[in-house]
C-alpha cells in the first residue's frame, strides 16, 4: 500500500483545499501568511555572514514539508538590505554534507549524483498573499536564487569531477578525453551543470509560464555556502534591481517568497524536495522598486570580502 489511510485522508484535503481556491479565486489574508522584515544597515556589516549585523536581524524559523524521505524539516533566514542589495542568511541542520566515496557534498544512489541543495523562489510583480502554486503573480514570472553543494564544491576546490580524487586507489586516475568537449556531450550541448569550474556557486534563474526555465546572469547572485557543526549557511546577495529582471522585488515596499532545500542524504533530486509555505518580506524603508541602483563595482566587492574572510580565517 503506497500511504496509509492518514496520508491518504491529507491528501485528499489538501486537493479539495487547492480546487475550492483556484475555482473561487479566493486570496488567502495576509496575517494568515508568515511576515519577515529586512532591516537596513551598511553594505559592509551585511556583506559578511558573520557580523554582528545578522545576530541583531530577527530571523524567522520555517517549516518545510515534505523532501523525499517525507520529512518535516525547518529552517532560518534572515534579511538584510542597504537600500542597494538585498541579502538574505539562510541555515539549515544536516547532519553530513553528504560526504560520499565520490567526494564532499555529494551522495551515490543508483548510478546517480545527489547534492544539497537551497532555492529561494521570489515573486516577481504585483505583491498580493498566494498559495505556493501561484507564486509567480501578476507577471506569470518567479525570479529564483539557487545554491548547489556541488557547485560550492567547484568554487573552492577550482575541479569539478576530477576522478583521481574520487577513487584515488583507481589504476587509471582520469578518463582521457576529459578535456575534449567531443567526448563530454553535456558539456557541448552547453549544459551548465557540466562545466569544467565554476566562478559562482550560486545561479539566478526566471521561471516563467510562457518561456520555462532560464539563467539569468544579470542578476549578478553572489552566493557562498559553509557546512559546519552539523549545519549549512548559505548567504545570498543580489541587486534589489537589474536589467532583465520580469519585475521588481519588491512592489510597494513588500514582496513574496518561498524556500527550497534539497537533502542528498535523504534522496532528494528534482521535484522531490522539501518546501515551504510563502513567506512575506518587508522593506523598513521604501525600495526605489523602478530605478535601477546597483554598486558600481558589485560583484567584484564581494569576492574580495570572500577572499578576506578566507584569509582571515586561515
Amino acid at each position: 500500500m503506497l500511504f496509509d489511510r492518514n496520508t491518504t485522508a491529507i491528501l485528499v484535503l489538501c486537493l479539495i483545499a487547492t480546487v475550492v481556491l483556484t475555482a473561487t479565486r479566493t486570496r488567502i489574508s495576509s496575517s494568515a501568511v508568515p511576515a519577515l522584515v529586512a532591516r537596513t544597515v551598511d553594505s559592509a556589516s551585511a556583506s559578511d555572514p558573520d557580523s554582528p549585523a545578522w545576530d541583531e536581524a530577527k530571523g524567522m524559523r520555517i517549516a518545510l514539508s515534505s523532501g523525499g524521505a517525507g520529512l518535516v524539516r525547518t529552517a532560518t533566514v534572515r534579511t538584510l538590505s542597504d537600500g542597494e542589495l538585498l541579502y538574505i542568511l539562510l541555515e539549515w541542520s544536516d547532519e553530513s554534507p553528504d560526504l560520499s566515496f565520490k567526494g564532499p557534498y555529494e551522495f551515490i544512489e543508483r548510478g546517480e549524483t545527489l547534492r544539497d541543495a537551497a532555492q529561494i523562489a521570489f515573486s516577481a510583480g504585483k505583491v498580493e498573499p498566494m498559495p505556493l502554486f501561484a507564486l509567480a503573480g501578476s507577471t506569470g514570472a518567479v525570479t529564483l536564487w539557487q545554491w548547489n553543494s556541488h557547485w560550492q564544491r567547484a568554487f573552492e576546490t577550482a575541479q569539478a569531477g576530477v576522478i583521481g580524487d574520487r577513487t584515488p586507489d583507481n589504476i587509471a586516475d582520469m578518463y582521457p578525453y576529459e578535456g575534449e568537449i567531443l567526448y563530454y556531450p553535456a558539456r557541448a550541448a552547453g549544459n551548465e551543470n557540466a562545466r569544467e569550474s565554476r566562478s559562482e556557486p550560486a545561479e539566478a534563474m526566471i521561471a516563467a509560464r510562457n518561456s520555462g526555465l532560464k539563467l539569468h546572469p544579470d542578476a549578478r547572485l553572489v552566493g557562498r555556502g559553509s557546512w559546519s557543526g552539523g549545519k549549512w549557511r548559505v548567504h545570498f546577495v543580489r541587486p534589489l534591481v537589474t536589467p532583465g529582471d520580469p519585475g521588481p522585488i519588491f512592489s510597494n515596499a513588500r514582496t513574496t517568497f518561498a524556500v527550497s532545500l534539497w537533502d542528498g542524504g535523504q534522496g532528494d533530486r528534482g521535484a522531490s524536495r522539501a518546501v515551504s509555505t510563502p513567506i512575506l518580506l518587508y522593506a523598513d524603508v521604501p525600495m526605489a522598486a523602478n530605478t535601477l541602483r546597483v554598486a558600481a563595482n558589485w560583484p567584484q566587492d564581494a569576492t574580495a570580502a570572500s577572499e578576506t574572510r578566507a584569509t582571515r580565517g586561515n
